[in-house]
């Protein structure tokens, strides 16, 4: 009779729900934080400061447990409509769209309010983020395959997944996801100098702000 280890089991579940998370959860950031700073400073007219302060945030609700809601909420979309990394690409654009986009609708308010962001900073931010979620949803999602690939957590069966580096060792697609990583990071800091360049009052503005309430408390 084989004997089953029911502690051994639930230790690999759980190995392999927290290696899910934080695979789904780089893959978000990397992915999704230059685009979100360059629409909030550009766009939603945030400071740099306010702007900064909110993608901390995301990374910290992301790594906390967000990655790892959006990552599974995502394979149980795409199950329930019957949807696998054989489908058509336009299938699979069209649904990732639809569901960052109803995501991004729930958690946007929460973090805006969370970060200091203002009523209407908060209503443009969010329609910012359900717009950007039709059209951001499906490179995030083409990402998240692609970065549970590069780390080895599960193979990228999609078509339009080059085959080049399908073929890479398990090393050298680490180190890709690490440049990625990198890459999102510079660019991030990139679109918050040339920011900072053109719109330098916007920042001083926030801080002369602070700085005559700290004086003058109600």
């Amino acid at each position: 009779m084989v004997k089953i280890n029911l502690k051994q089991i639930n230790l690999r579940t759980v190995a392999r729900n927290l290696r899910q998370h934080v695979t789904d959860s780089t893959s978000m950031l990397v992915e999704s934080t230059p685009v979100f700073a360059a629409f909030e400073v550009g766009v939603a007219g945030m400071t740099n400061t306010v702007s900064l302060n909110t993608r901390v945030a995301a990374a910290g609700l992301a790594y906390l447990i967000l990655g790892y809601v959006y990552g599974k909420g995502r394979d149980l979309w795409r199950g329930h409509f019957g949807i696998t990394q054989e489908s058509e690409e336009k299938i699979q654009k069209k649904n990732d769209r639809l569901y960052t986009a109803a995501f991004n609708a729930i958690l946007s308010p929460i973090i805006y309010g969370l970060t200091g962001a203002e009523g209407l900073q908060i209503l443009t931010g969010t329609g910012i983020c359900v717009g950007l979620g039709l059209v951001n949803g499906w490179p995030m999602g083409y990402v998240m395959d692609a970065y549970r690939d590069l780390t080895g957590f599960e193979e990228c069966k999609r078509t339009s997944y080059p085959k080049i580096i399908k073929r890479q060792s398990p090393a050298v697609k680490l180190g890709l996801a690490a440049m990625l990583a990198a890459g999102s990071l510079a660019l991030t800091d990139g679109i918050y100098k040339l920011n900072g360049y053109l719109r330098p009052e916007k920042d001083f503005q926030h801080i002369e702000q602070k700085v005559n309430i700290a004086e003058n408390p109600r």
